[in-house]
This record gives structure tokens, sequence and C-alpha cells, in this order.
């Protein structure tokens, strides 16, 4: 509803495929990396980061310029190296 964007990188999956249709609906843009075994979701808003571990059921949100920044980087780097959905 306000028109924001995010950008998802998941391991390669029937699951992550069929939710990738789903992304001009969210608008969102999915790519996958072959071997990506991360447990943990993590995000990123302006100069906050929120990682959430569901197989351990807690929540870290830290709220840090540089800690947003660096993770940004690596995000950034990891996305130039996986590929869309086709």
């Amino acid at each position: 509803k306000q028109g924001s964007k995010s950008r998802m990188l998941v391991h390669n999956s029937k699951i992550a495929k069929e939710t990738s249709k789903l992304d001009t609906q969210y608008g969102r843009k999915t790519h996958y990396l072959e071997h990506f075994p991360l447990k943990v979701n993590m995000d990123i808003f302006n100069d906050a980061v929120l990682i959430v571990s569901f197989y351990d059921e807690i929540a870290i949100w830290v709220e840090s310029k540089a800690l947003s920044e660096s993770y940004r980087i690596l995000f950034n780097t990891i996305w130039e190296l996986s590929k869309p959905f086709n």
C-alpha cells in the first residue's frame, strides 16, 4: 500500500521459485544462490538491522548506522552473485 520495494535472497528451491511468482504483487525482487543455507532472516531498514531465527525463536533489532551500512554492503555484494528466477 505504501509503495515500498524489497529484495530477497534465497536458496534455489521449488518453494522459493513459487514464492518469487508473487514478487510483482508484493513489490519485491527475488534472486537465488545455489548453495545459500542461511538459517536466519536478515532485514535492513534505514539505520536498523533485524535478525530473526525461527529455529531459536529469537529476534534481534539493532539500530546502528555502521551495522546497517555494513549489512547492506554484504547484501549488495551477494545480490550481484545471485540469479533471478525465470
